[in-house]
């Protein structure tokens, strides 16, 4: 054999057994498309949710009905050097029961990998955090910003 068809071979066995969604950390999540910029080197990479439905955060209750959908750009830990930027599509969701105010209210869904109001994933934050108790906040940022981890503002 070839190669390159013991390489075709063991990517297909990623993709069906292991999912790339989990090698990265992204549970739960399917990758949509990946693209590497040819000029600054960055991975993007698509993903949206394998869930149907969404549980609210305020009552509890399922929900199936999508309200609208947005995409967040997410910081993900780099790929052999290169900057990764994780697009997720993420789901607004009717509540099917109505609040103390008598009205359905509208919630995003939630990820695992990304908390709330997040910029960056859990595992770059806390990969992050460690560092800077390690270290010097400075230090600590100086060395995300040479290993091209997300660690400033903006």
């Amino acid at each position: 054999m070839s190669e390159n068809a013991i390489g075709n071979k063991s990517t297909e066995f990623i993709r069906k057994n292991i999912g790339i969604g989990n090698l990265l950390g992204l549970k739960n999540l399917t990758i949509c498309s990946f693209s590497l910029d040819k000029d600054t080197g960055a991975v993007t990479i698509e993903a949206c949710s394998r869930m149907h439905s969404a549980t609210c955060p305020t009552c509890g209750a399922i929900s199936w009905s999508v309200h609208s959908c947005y995409v967040r750009n997410v910081a993900d830990l780099p790929i052999s050097g290169r900057r990764v930027t994780i697009l997720l599509h993420t789901r607004r969701f009717r509540c099917p029961h109505p609040h103390e105010d008598g009205r359905k209210h509208v919630f995003s869904e939630r990820h695992e990998a990304v908390g709330r109001y997040r910029h960056r994933t859990r595992r770059t934050e806390d990969l992050i955090l460690r560092t800077a108790l390690e270290t010097s906040a400075r230090k600590a940022e100086h060395m995300m910003s040479r290993a091209q981890a997300a660690c400033g503002r903006g």
